[in-house]
């Protein structure tokens, strides 16, 4: 008897992980939203939904980074906060903003905002991602190959409202 045995789904048809597989992804910051965990810690979920007008594999799906919240004692404080505050500057957040950013009434402020996700593999099967929000500049993918239609307007970040 074997594994998949029970299961009505053919096995080249289940999808591996739980998001993206291994690669780099144009994308868009299409949701933010605060989450309490069973042991009451706050974390803030930024997904990421791959730009298929901009993918030139025709991918889809999403992707989500959690940003745990530094919390004072805790081990991993001093992690979190780097990433933290590493993470929500690549999403457009001026530094003045990042002490007062709550991802379910800034919302509005940052859904929309393009990019490249990276996703490597990392240890006990987990994976790493990393969003960077000028791909060219960053070095996550060659040059050109993220194409932005050329009537799409640039838009300058106005921290007046934060």
């Amino acid at each position: 008897m074997g594994f998949f045995d029970e299961y009505e789904t053919e096995i080249e048809k289940i999808p591996t992980g739980f998001g993206l597989p291994i690669g780099t992804y144009p994308v868009v910051l299409s949701d933010t939203k605060k989450f309490t965990k069973k042991d009451g810690n706050e974390a803030t979920v930024l997904t990421f939904t791959v730009d298929t007008m901009n993918d030139p594999e025709g991918r889809s799906g999403k992707e989500d980074i959690w940003l745990n919240k530094p919390v004072k004692g805790d081990k991993n404080a001093d992690i979190n906060a780097r990433i933290g505050k590493q993470t929500l500057l690549e999403i457009g957040i001026p530094e003045s903003a990042l002490g007062s950013f709550d991802a379910d009434a800034d919302k509005d402020k940052v859904v929309g905002t393009t990019g490249v996700l990276n996703i490597t593999a990392g240890k006990d099967g987990y994976t790493n991602k990393k969003f960077v929000k000028a791909a060219e500049a960053s070095g996550v993918v060659a040059p050109g190959a993220v194409t932005v239609p050329e009537n799409k307007a640039e838009v300058a970040l106005d921290v007046s409202n934060w």
